[in-house]
C-alpha cells in the first residue's frame, strides 16, 4: 500500500483550523519511538486527516454550518514541525471535520445531527484556501453539520441511526436541494451517527 502513496501526501486539519500538506517521504522513516506529525497549540488537536496518492483532488472543510472547498494543490506542503496555515477564513476559523471532493462528483450531500441531508451541485461552494465558508444547508433549531459527502447519482450512503440500525440511501432518491432549503429527512428514529458511501 506505501508504494501506491509513495508520491503522495498526508493532509491535517485542527479543530482551530489549521491545514496542512505533508509528503508521505516526510513520514517514512518512522523510528520506533514515533514522530511528531503536527504541531499544535495547548486548546487545539487533528481533528482529521487523508492520504492522496497525488494533489489531484478536492477536499471539503466543514465546521457546524458551513463548508468550504480546497484543492489539495493549494495546500502549502510544510514540515513536521510546523502547525500549518489557515484552511477556512471568516470570523469562527474551527473546523470539525474534511471531506474528499472526488473529480467524479457530481452532487455534495450536507448531513446534519438530526437526520436531515441536502443534496446541492459542488459549484455552491467556495473554493479557495482562508476564504470564508458558505452555509450549505438551512439548519433547524439545536442541528448541526456533521458531514460533507462528494457523491455521483449512482451512490448509495449507509447511515446509522441514533438507535444502531443501518439505513442504506440512494443518492439518487434524495430530492434536489440548494444552500437555503433544511434538505430531505432522512431519519425519522433520532440522530445519524455515521455514514459511508
Amino acid at each position: 500500500m506505501l508504494d501506491d502513496y509513495r508520491n503522495g501526501y498526508l493532509v491535517t486539519v485542527t479543530k482551530n483550523g489549521y491545514i496542512k500538506r505533508i509528503t508521505i517521504d516526510d513520514l517514512v522513516s518512522i523510528p520506533q519511538s514515533g514522530l511528531i506529525y503536527s504541531k499544535v497549540d495547548p486548546d487545539d488537536y487533528i481533528v482529521d486527516m487523508l492520504l492522496f496518492k497525488s494533489d489531484k483532488a478536492d477536499i471539503v472543510v466543514y465546521n457546524q454550518s458551513k463548508a468550504l472547498r480546497i484543492k489539495i494543490s493549494d495546500i502549502p506542503i510544510l514540515k513536521r514541525n510546523s502547525r500549518g496555515n489557515i484552511s477556512m477564513g471568516g470570523v469562527n476559523h474551527e473546523v470539525t471535520g474534511m471531506s474528499v471532493l472526488h473529480h467524479g462528483s457530481t452532487e455534495i450531500l450536507a448531513i446534519t445531527a438530526k437526520g436531515y441531508i441536502n443534496k446541492i451541485t459542488p459549484d455552491v461552494l467556495p473554493s479557495g484556501r482562508n476564504k470564508a465558508g458558505k452555509s450549505i444547508t438551512k439548519l433547524t433549531k439545536g442541528d448541526r453539520l456533521v458531514s460533507v459527502l462528494g457523491v455521483n447519482e449512482s451512490s448509495i450512503i449507509r447511515t446509522i441511526t441514533g438507535n444502531g440500525q443501518y439505513l442504506d440511501i440512494p443518492v439518487n432518491s434524495i430530492p434536489n436541494g440548494s444552500s437555503i432549503s433544511t434538505g430531505y429527512k432522512a431519519n425519522n428514529t433520532g440522530f445519524l451517527k455515521g455514514f459511508n458511501v
